[in-house]
């Protein structure tokens, strides 16, 4: 549970990062279209589409990814857990039953 709340917090970071250099870029970009009347539009495009956030936008949607398989595996543990329980009752209500008929 701490390491999904840990990633949880890894991606929120990485989130304002994502955002801050999205409002940066954004702002540049202003920037360049306005200083040069629209004359490098193309590489602007290209800054666009090969920007630097891809890879982070990878990261994070690798991150959701491993999230969500712990949280996967964390029902799975659960499930193990609750089953482990049962069994122990079940036991706790037969071994007073079996000693009693040894004696």
């Amino acid at each position: 549970m701490r390491i999904t709340i840990e990633d949880l917090e890894a991606l929120k970071e990485l989130s304002d990062e994502l955002e801050e250099n999205h409002m940066e870029t954004e702002k540049q970009l202003n920037e360049d279209l306005g200083a040069s009347n629209f004359k490098n539009l193309p590489v602007i495009r290209c800054l666009i589409f090969f920007h630097p956030t891809e890879a982070k936008e990878t990261q994070v949607r690798e991150h959701l990814r491993k999230v969500e398989s712990l949280e996967e595996t964390c029902v799975d543990y659960e499930g193990t857990i609750q089953q482990f329980r049962e069994l122990v009752l079940q036991l706790q209500t037969f071994v007073p039953i079996f000693y009693l008929l040894q004696h």
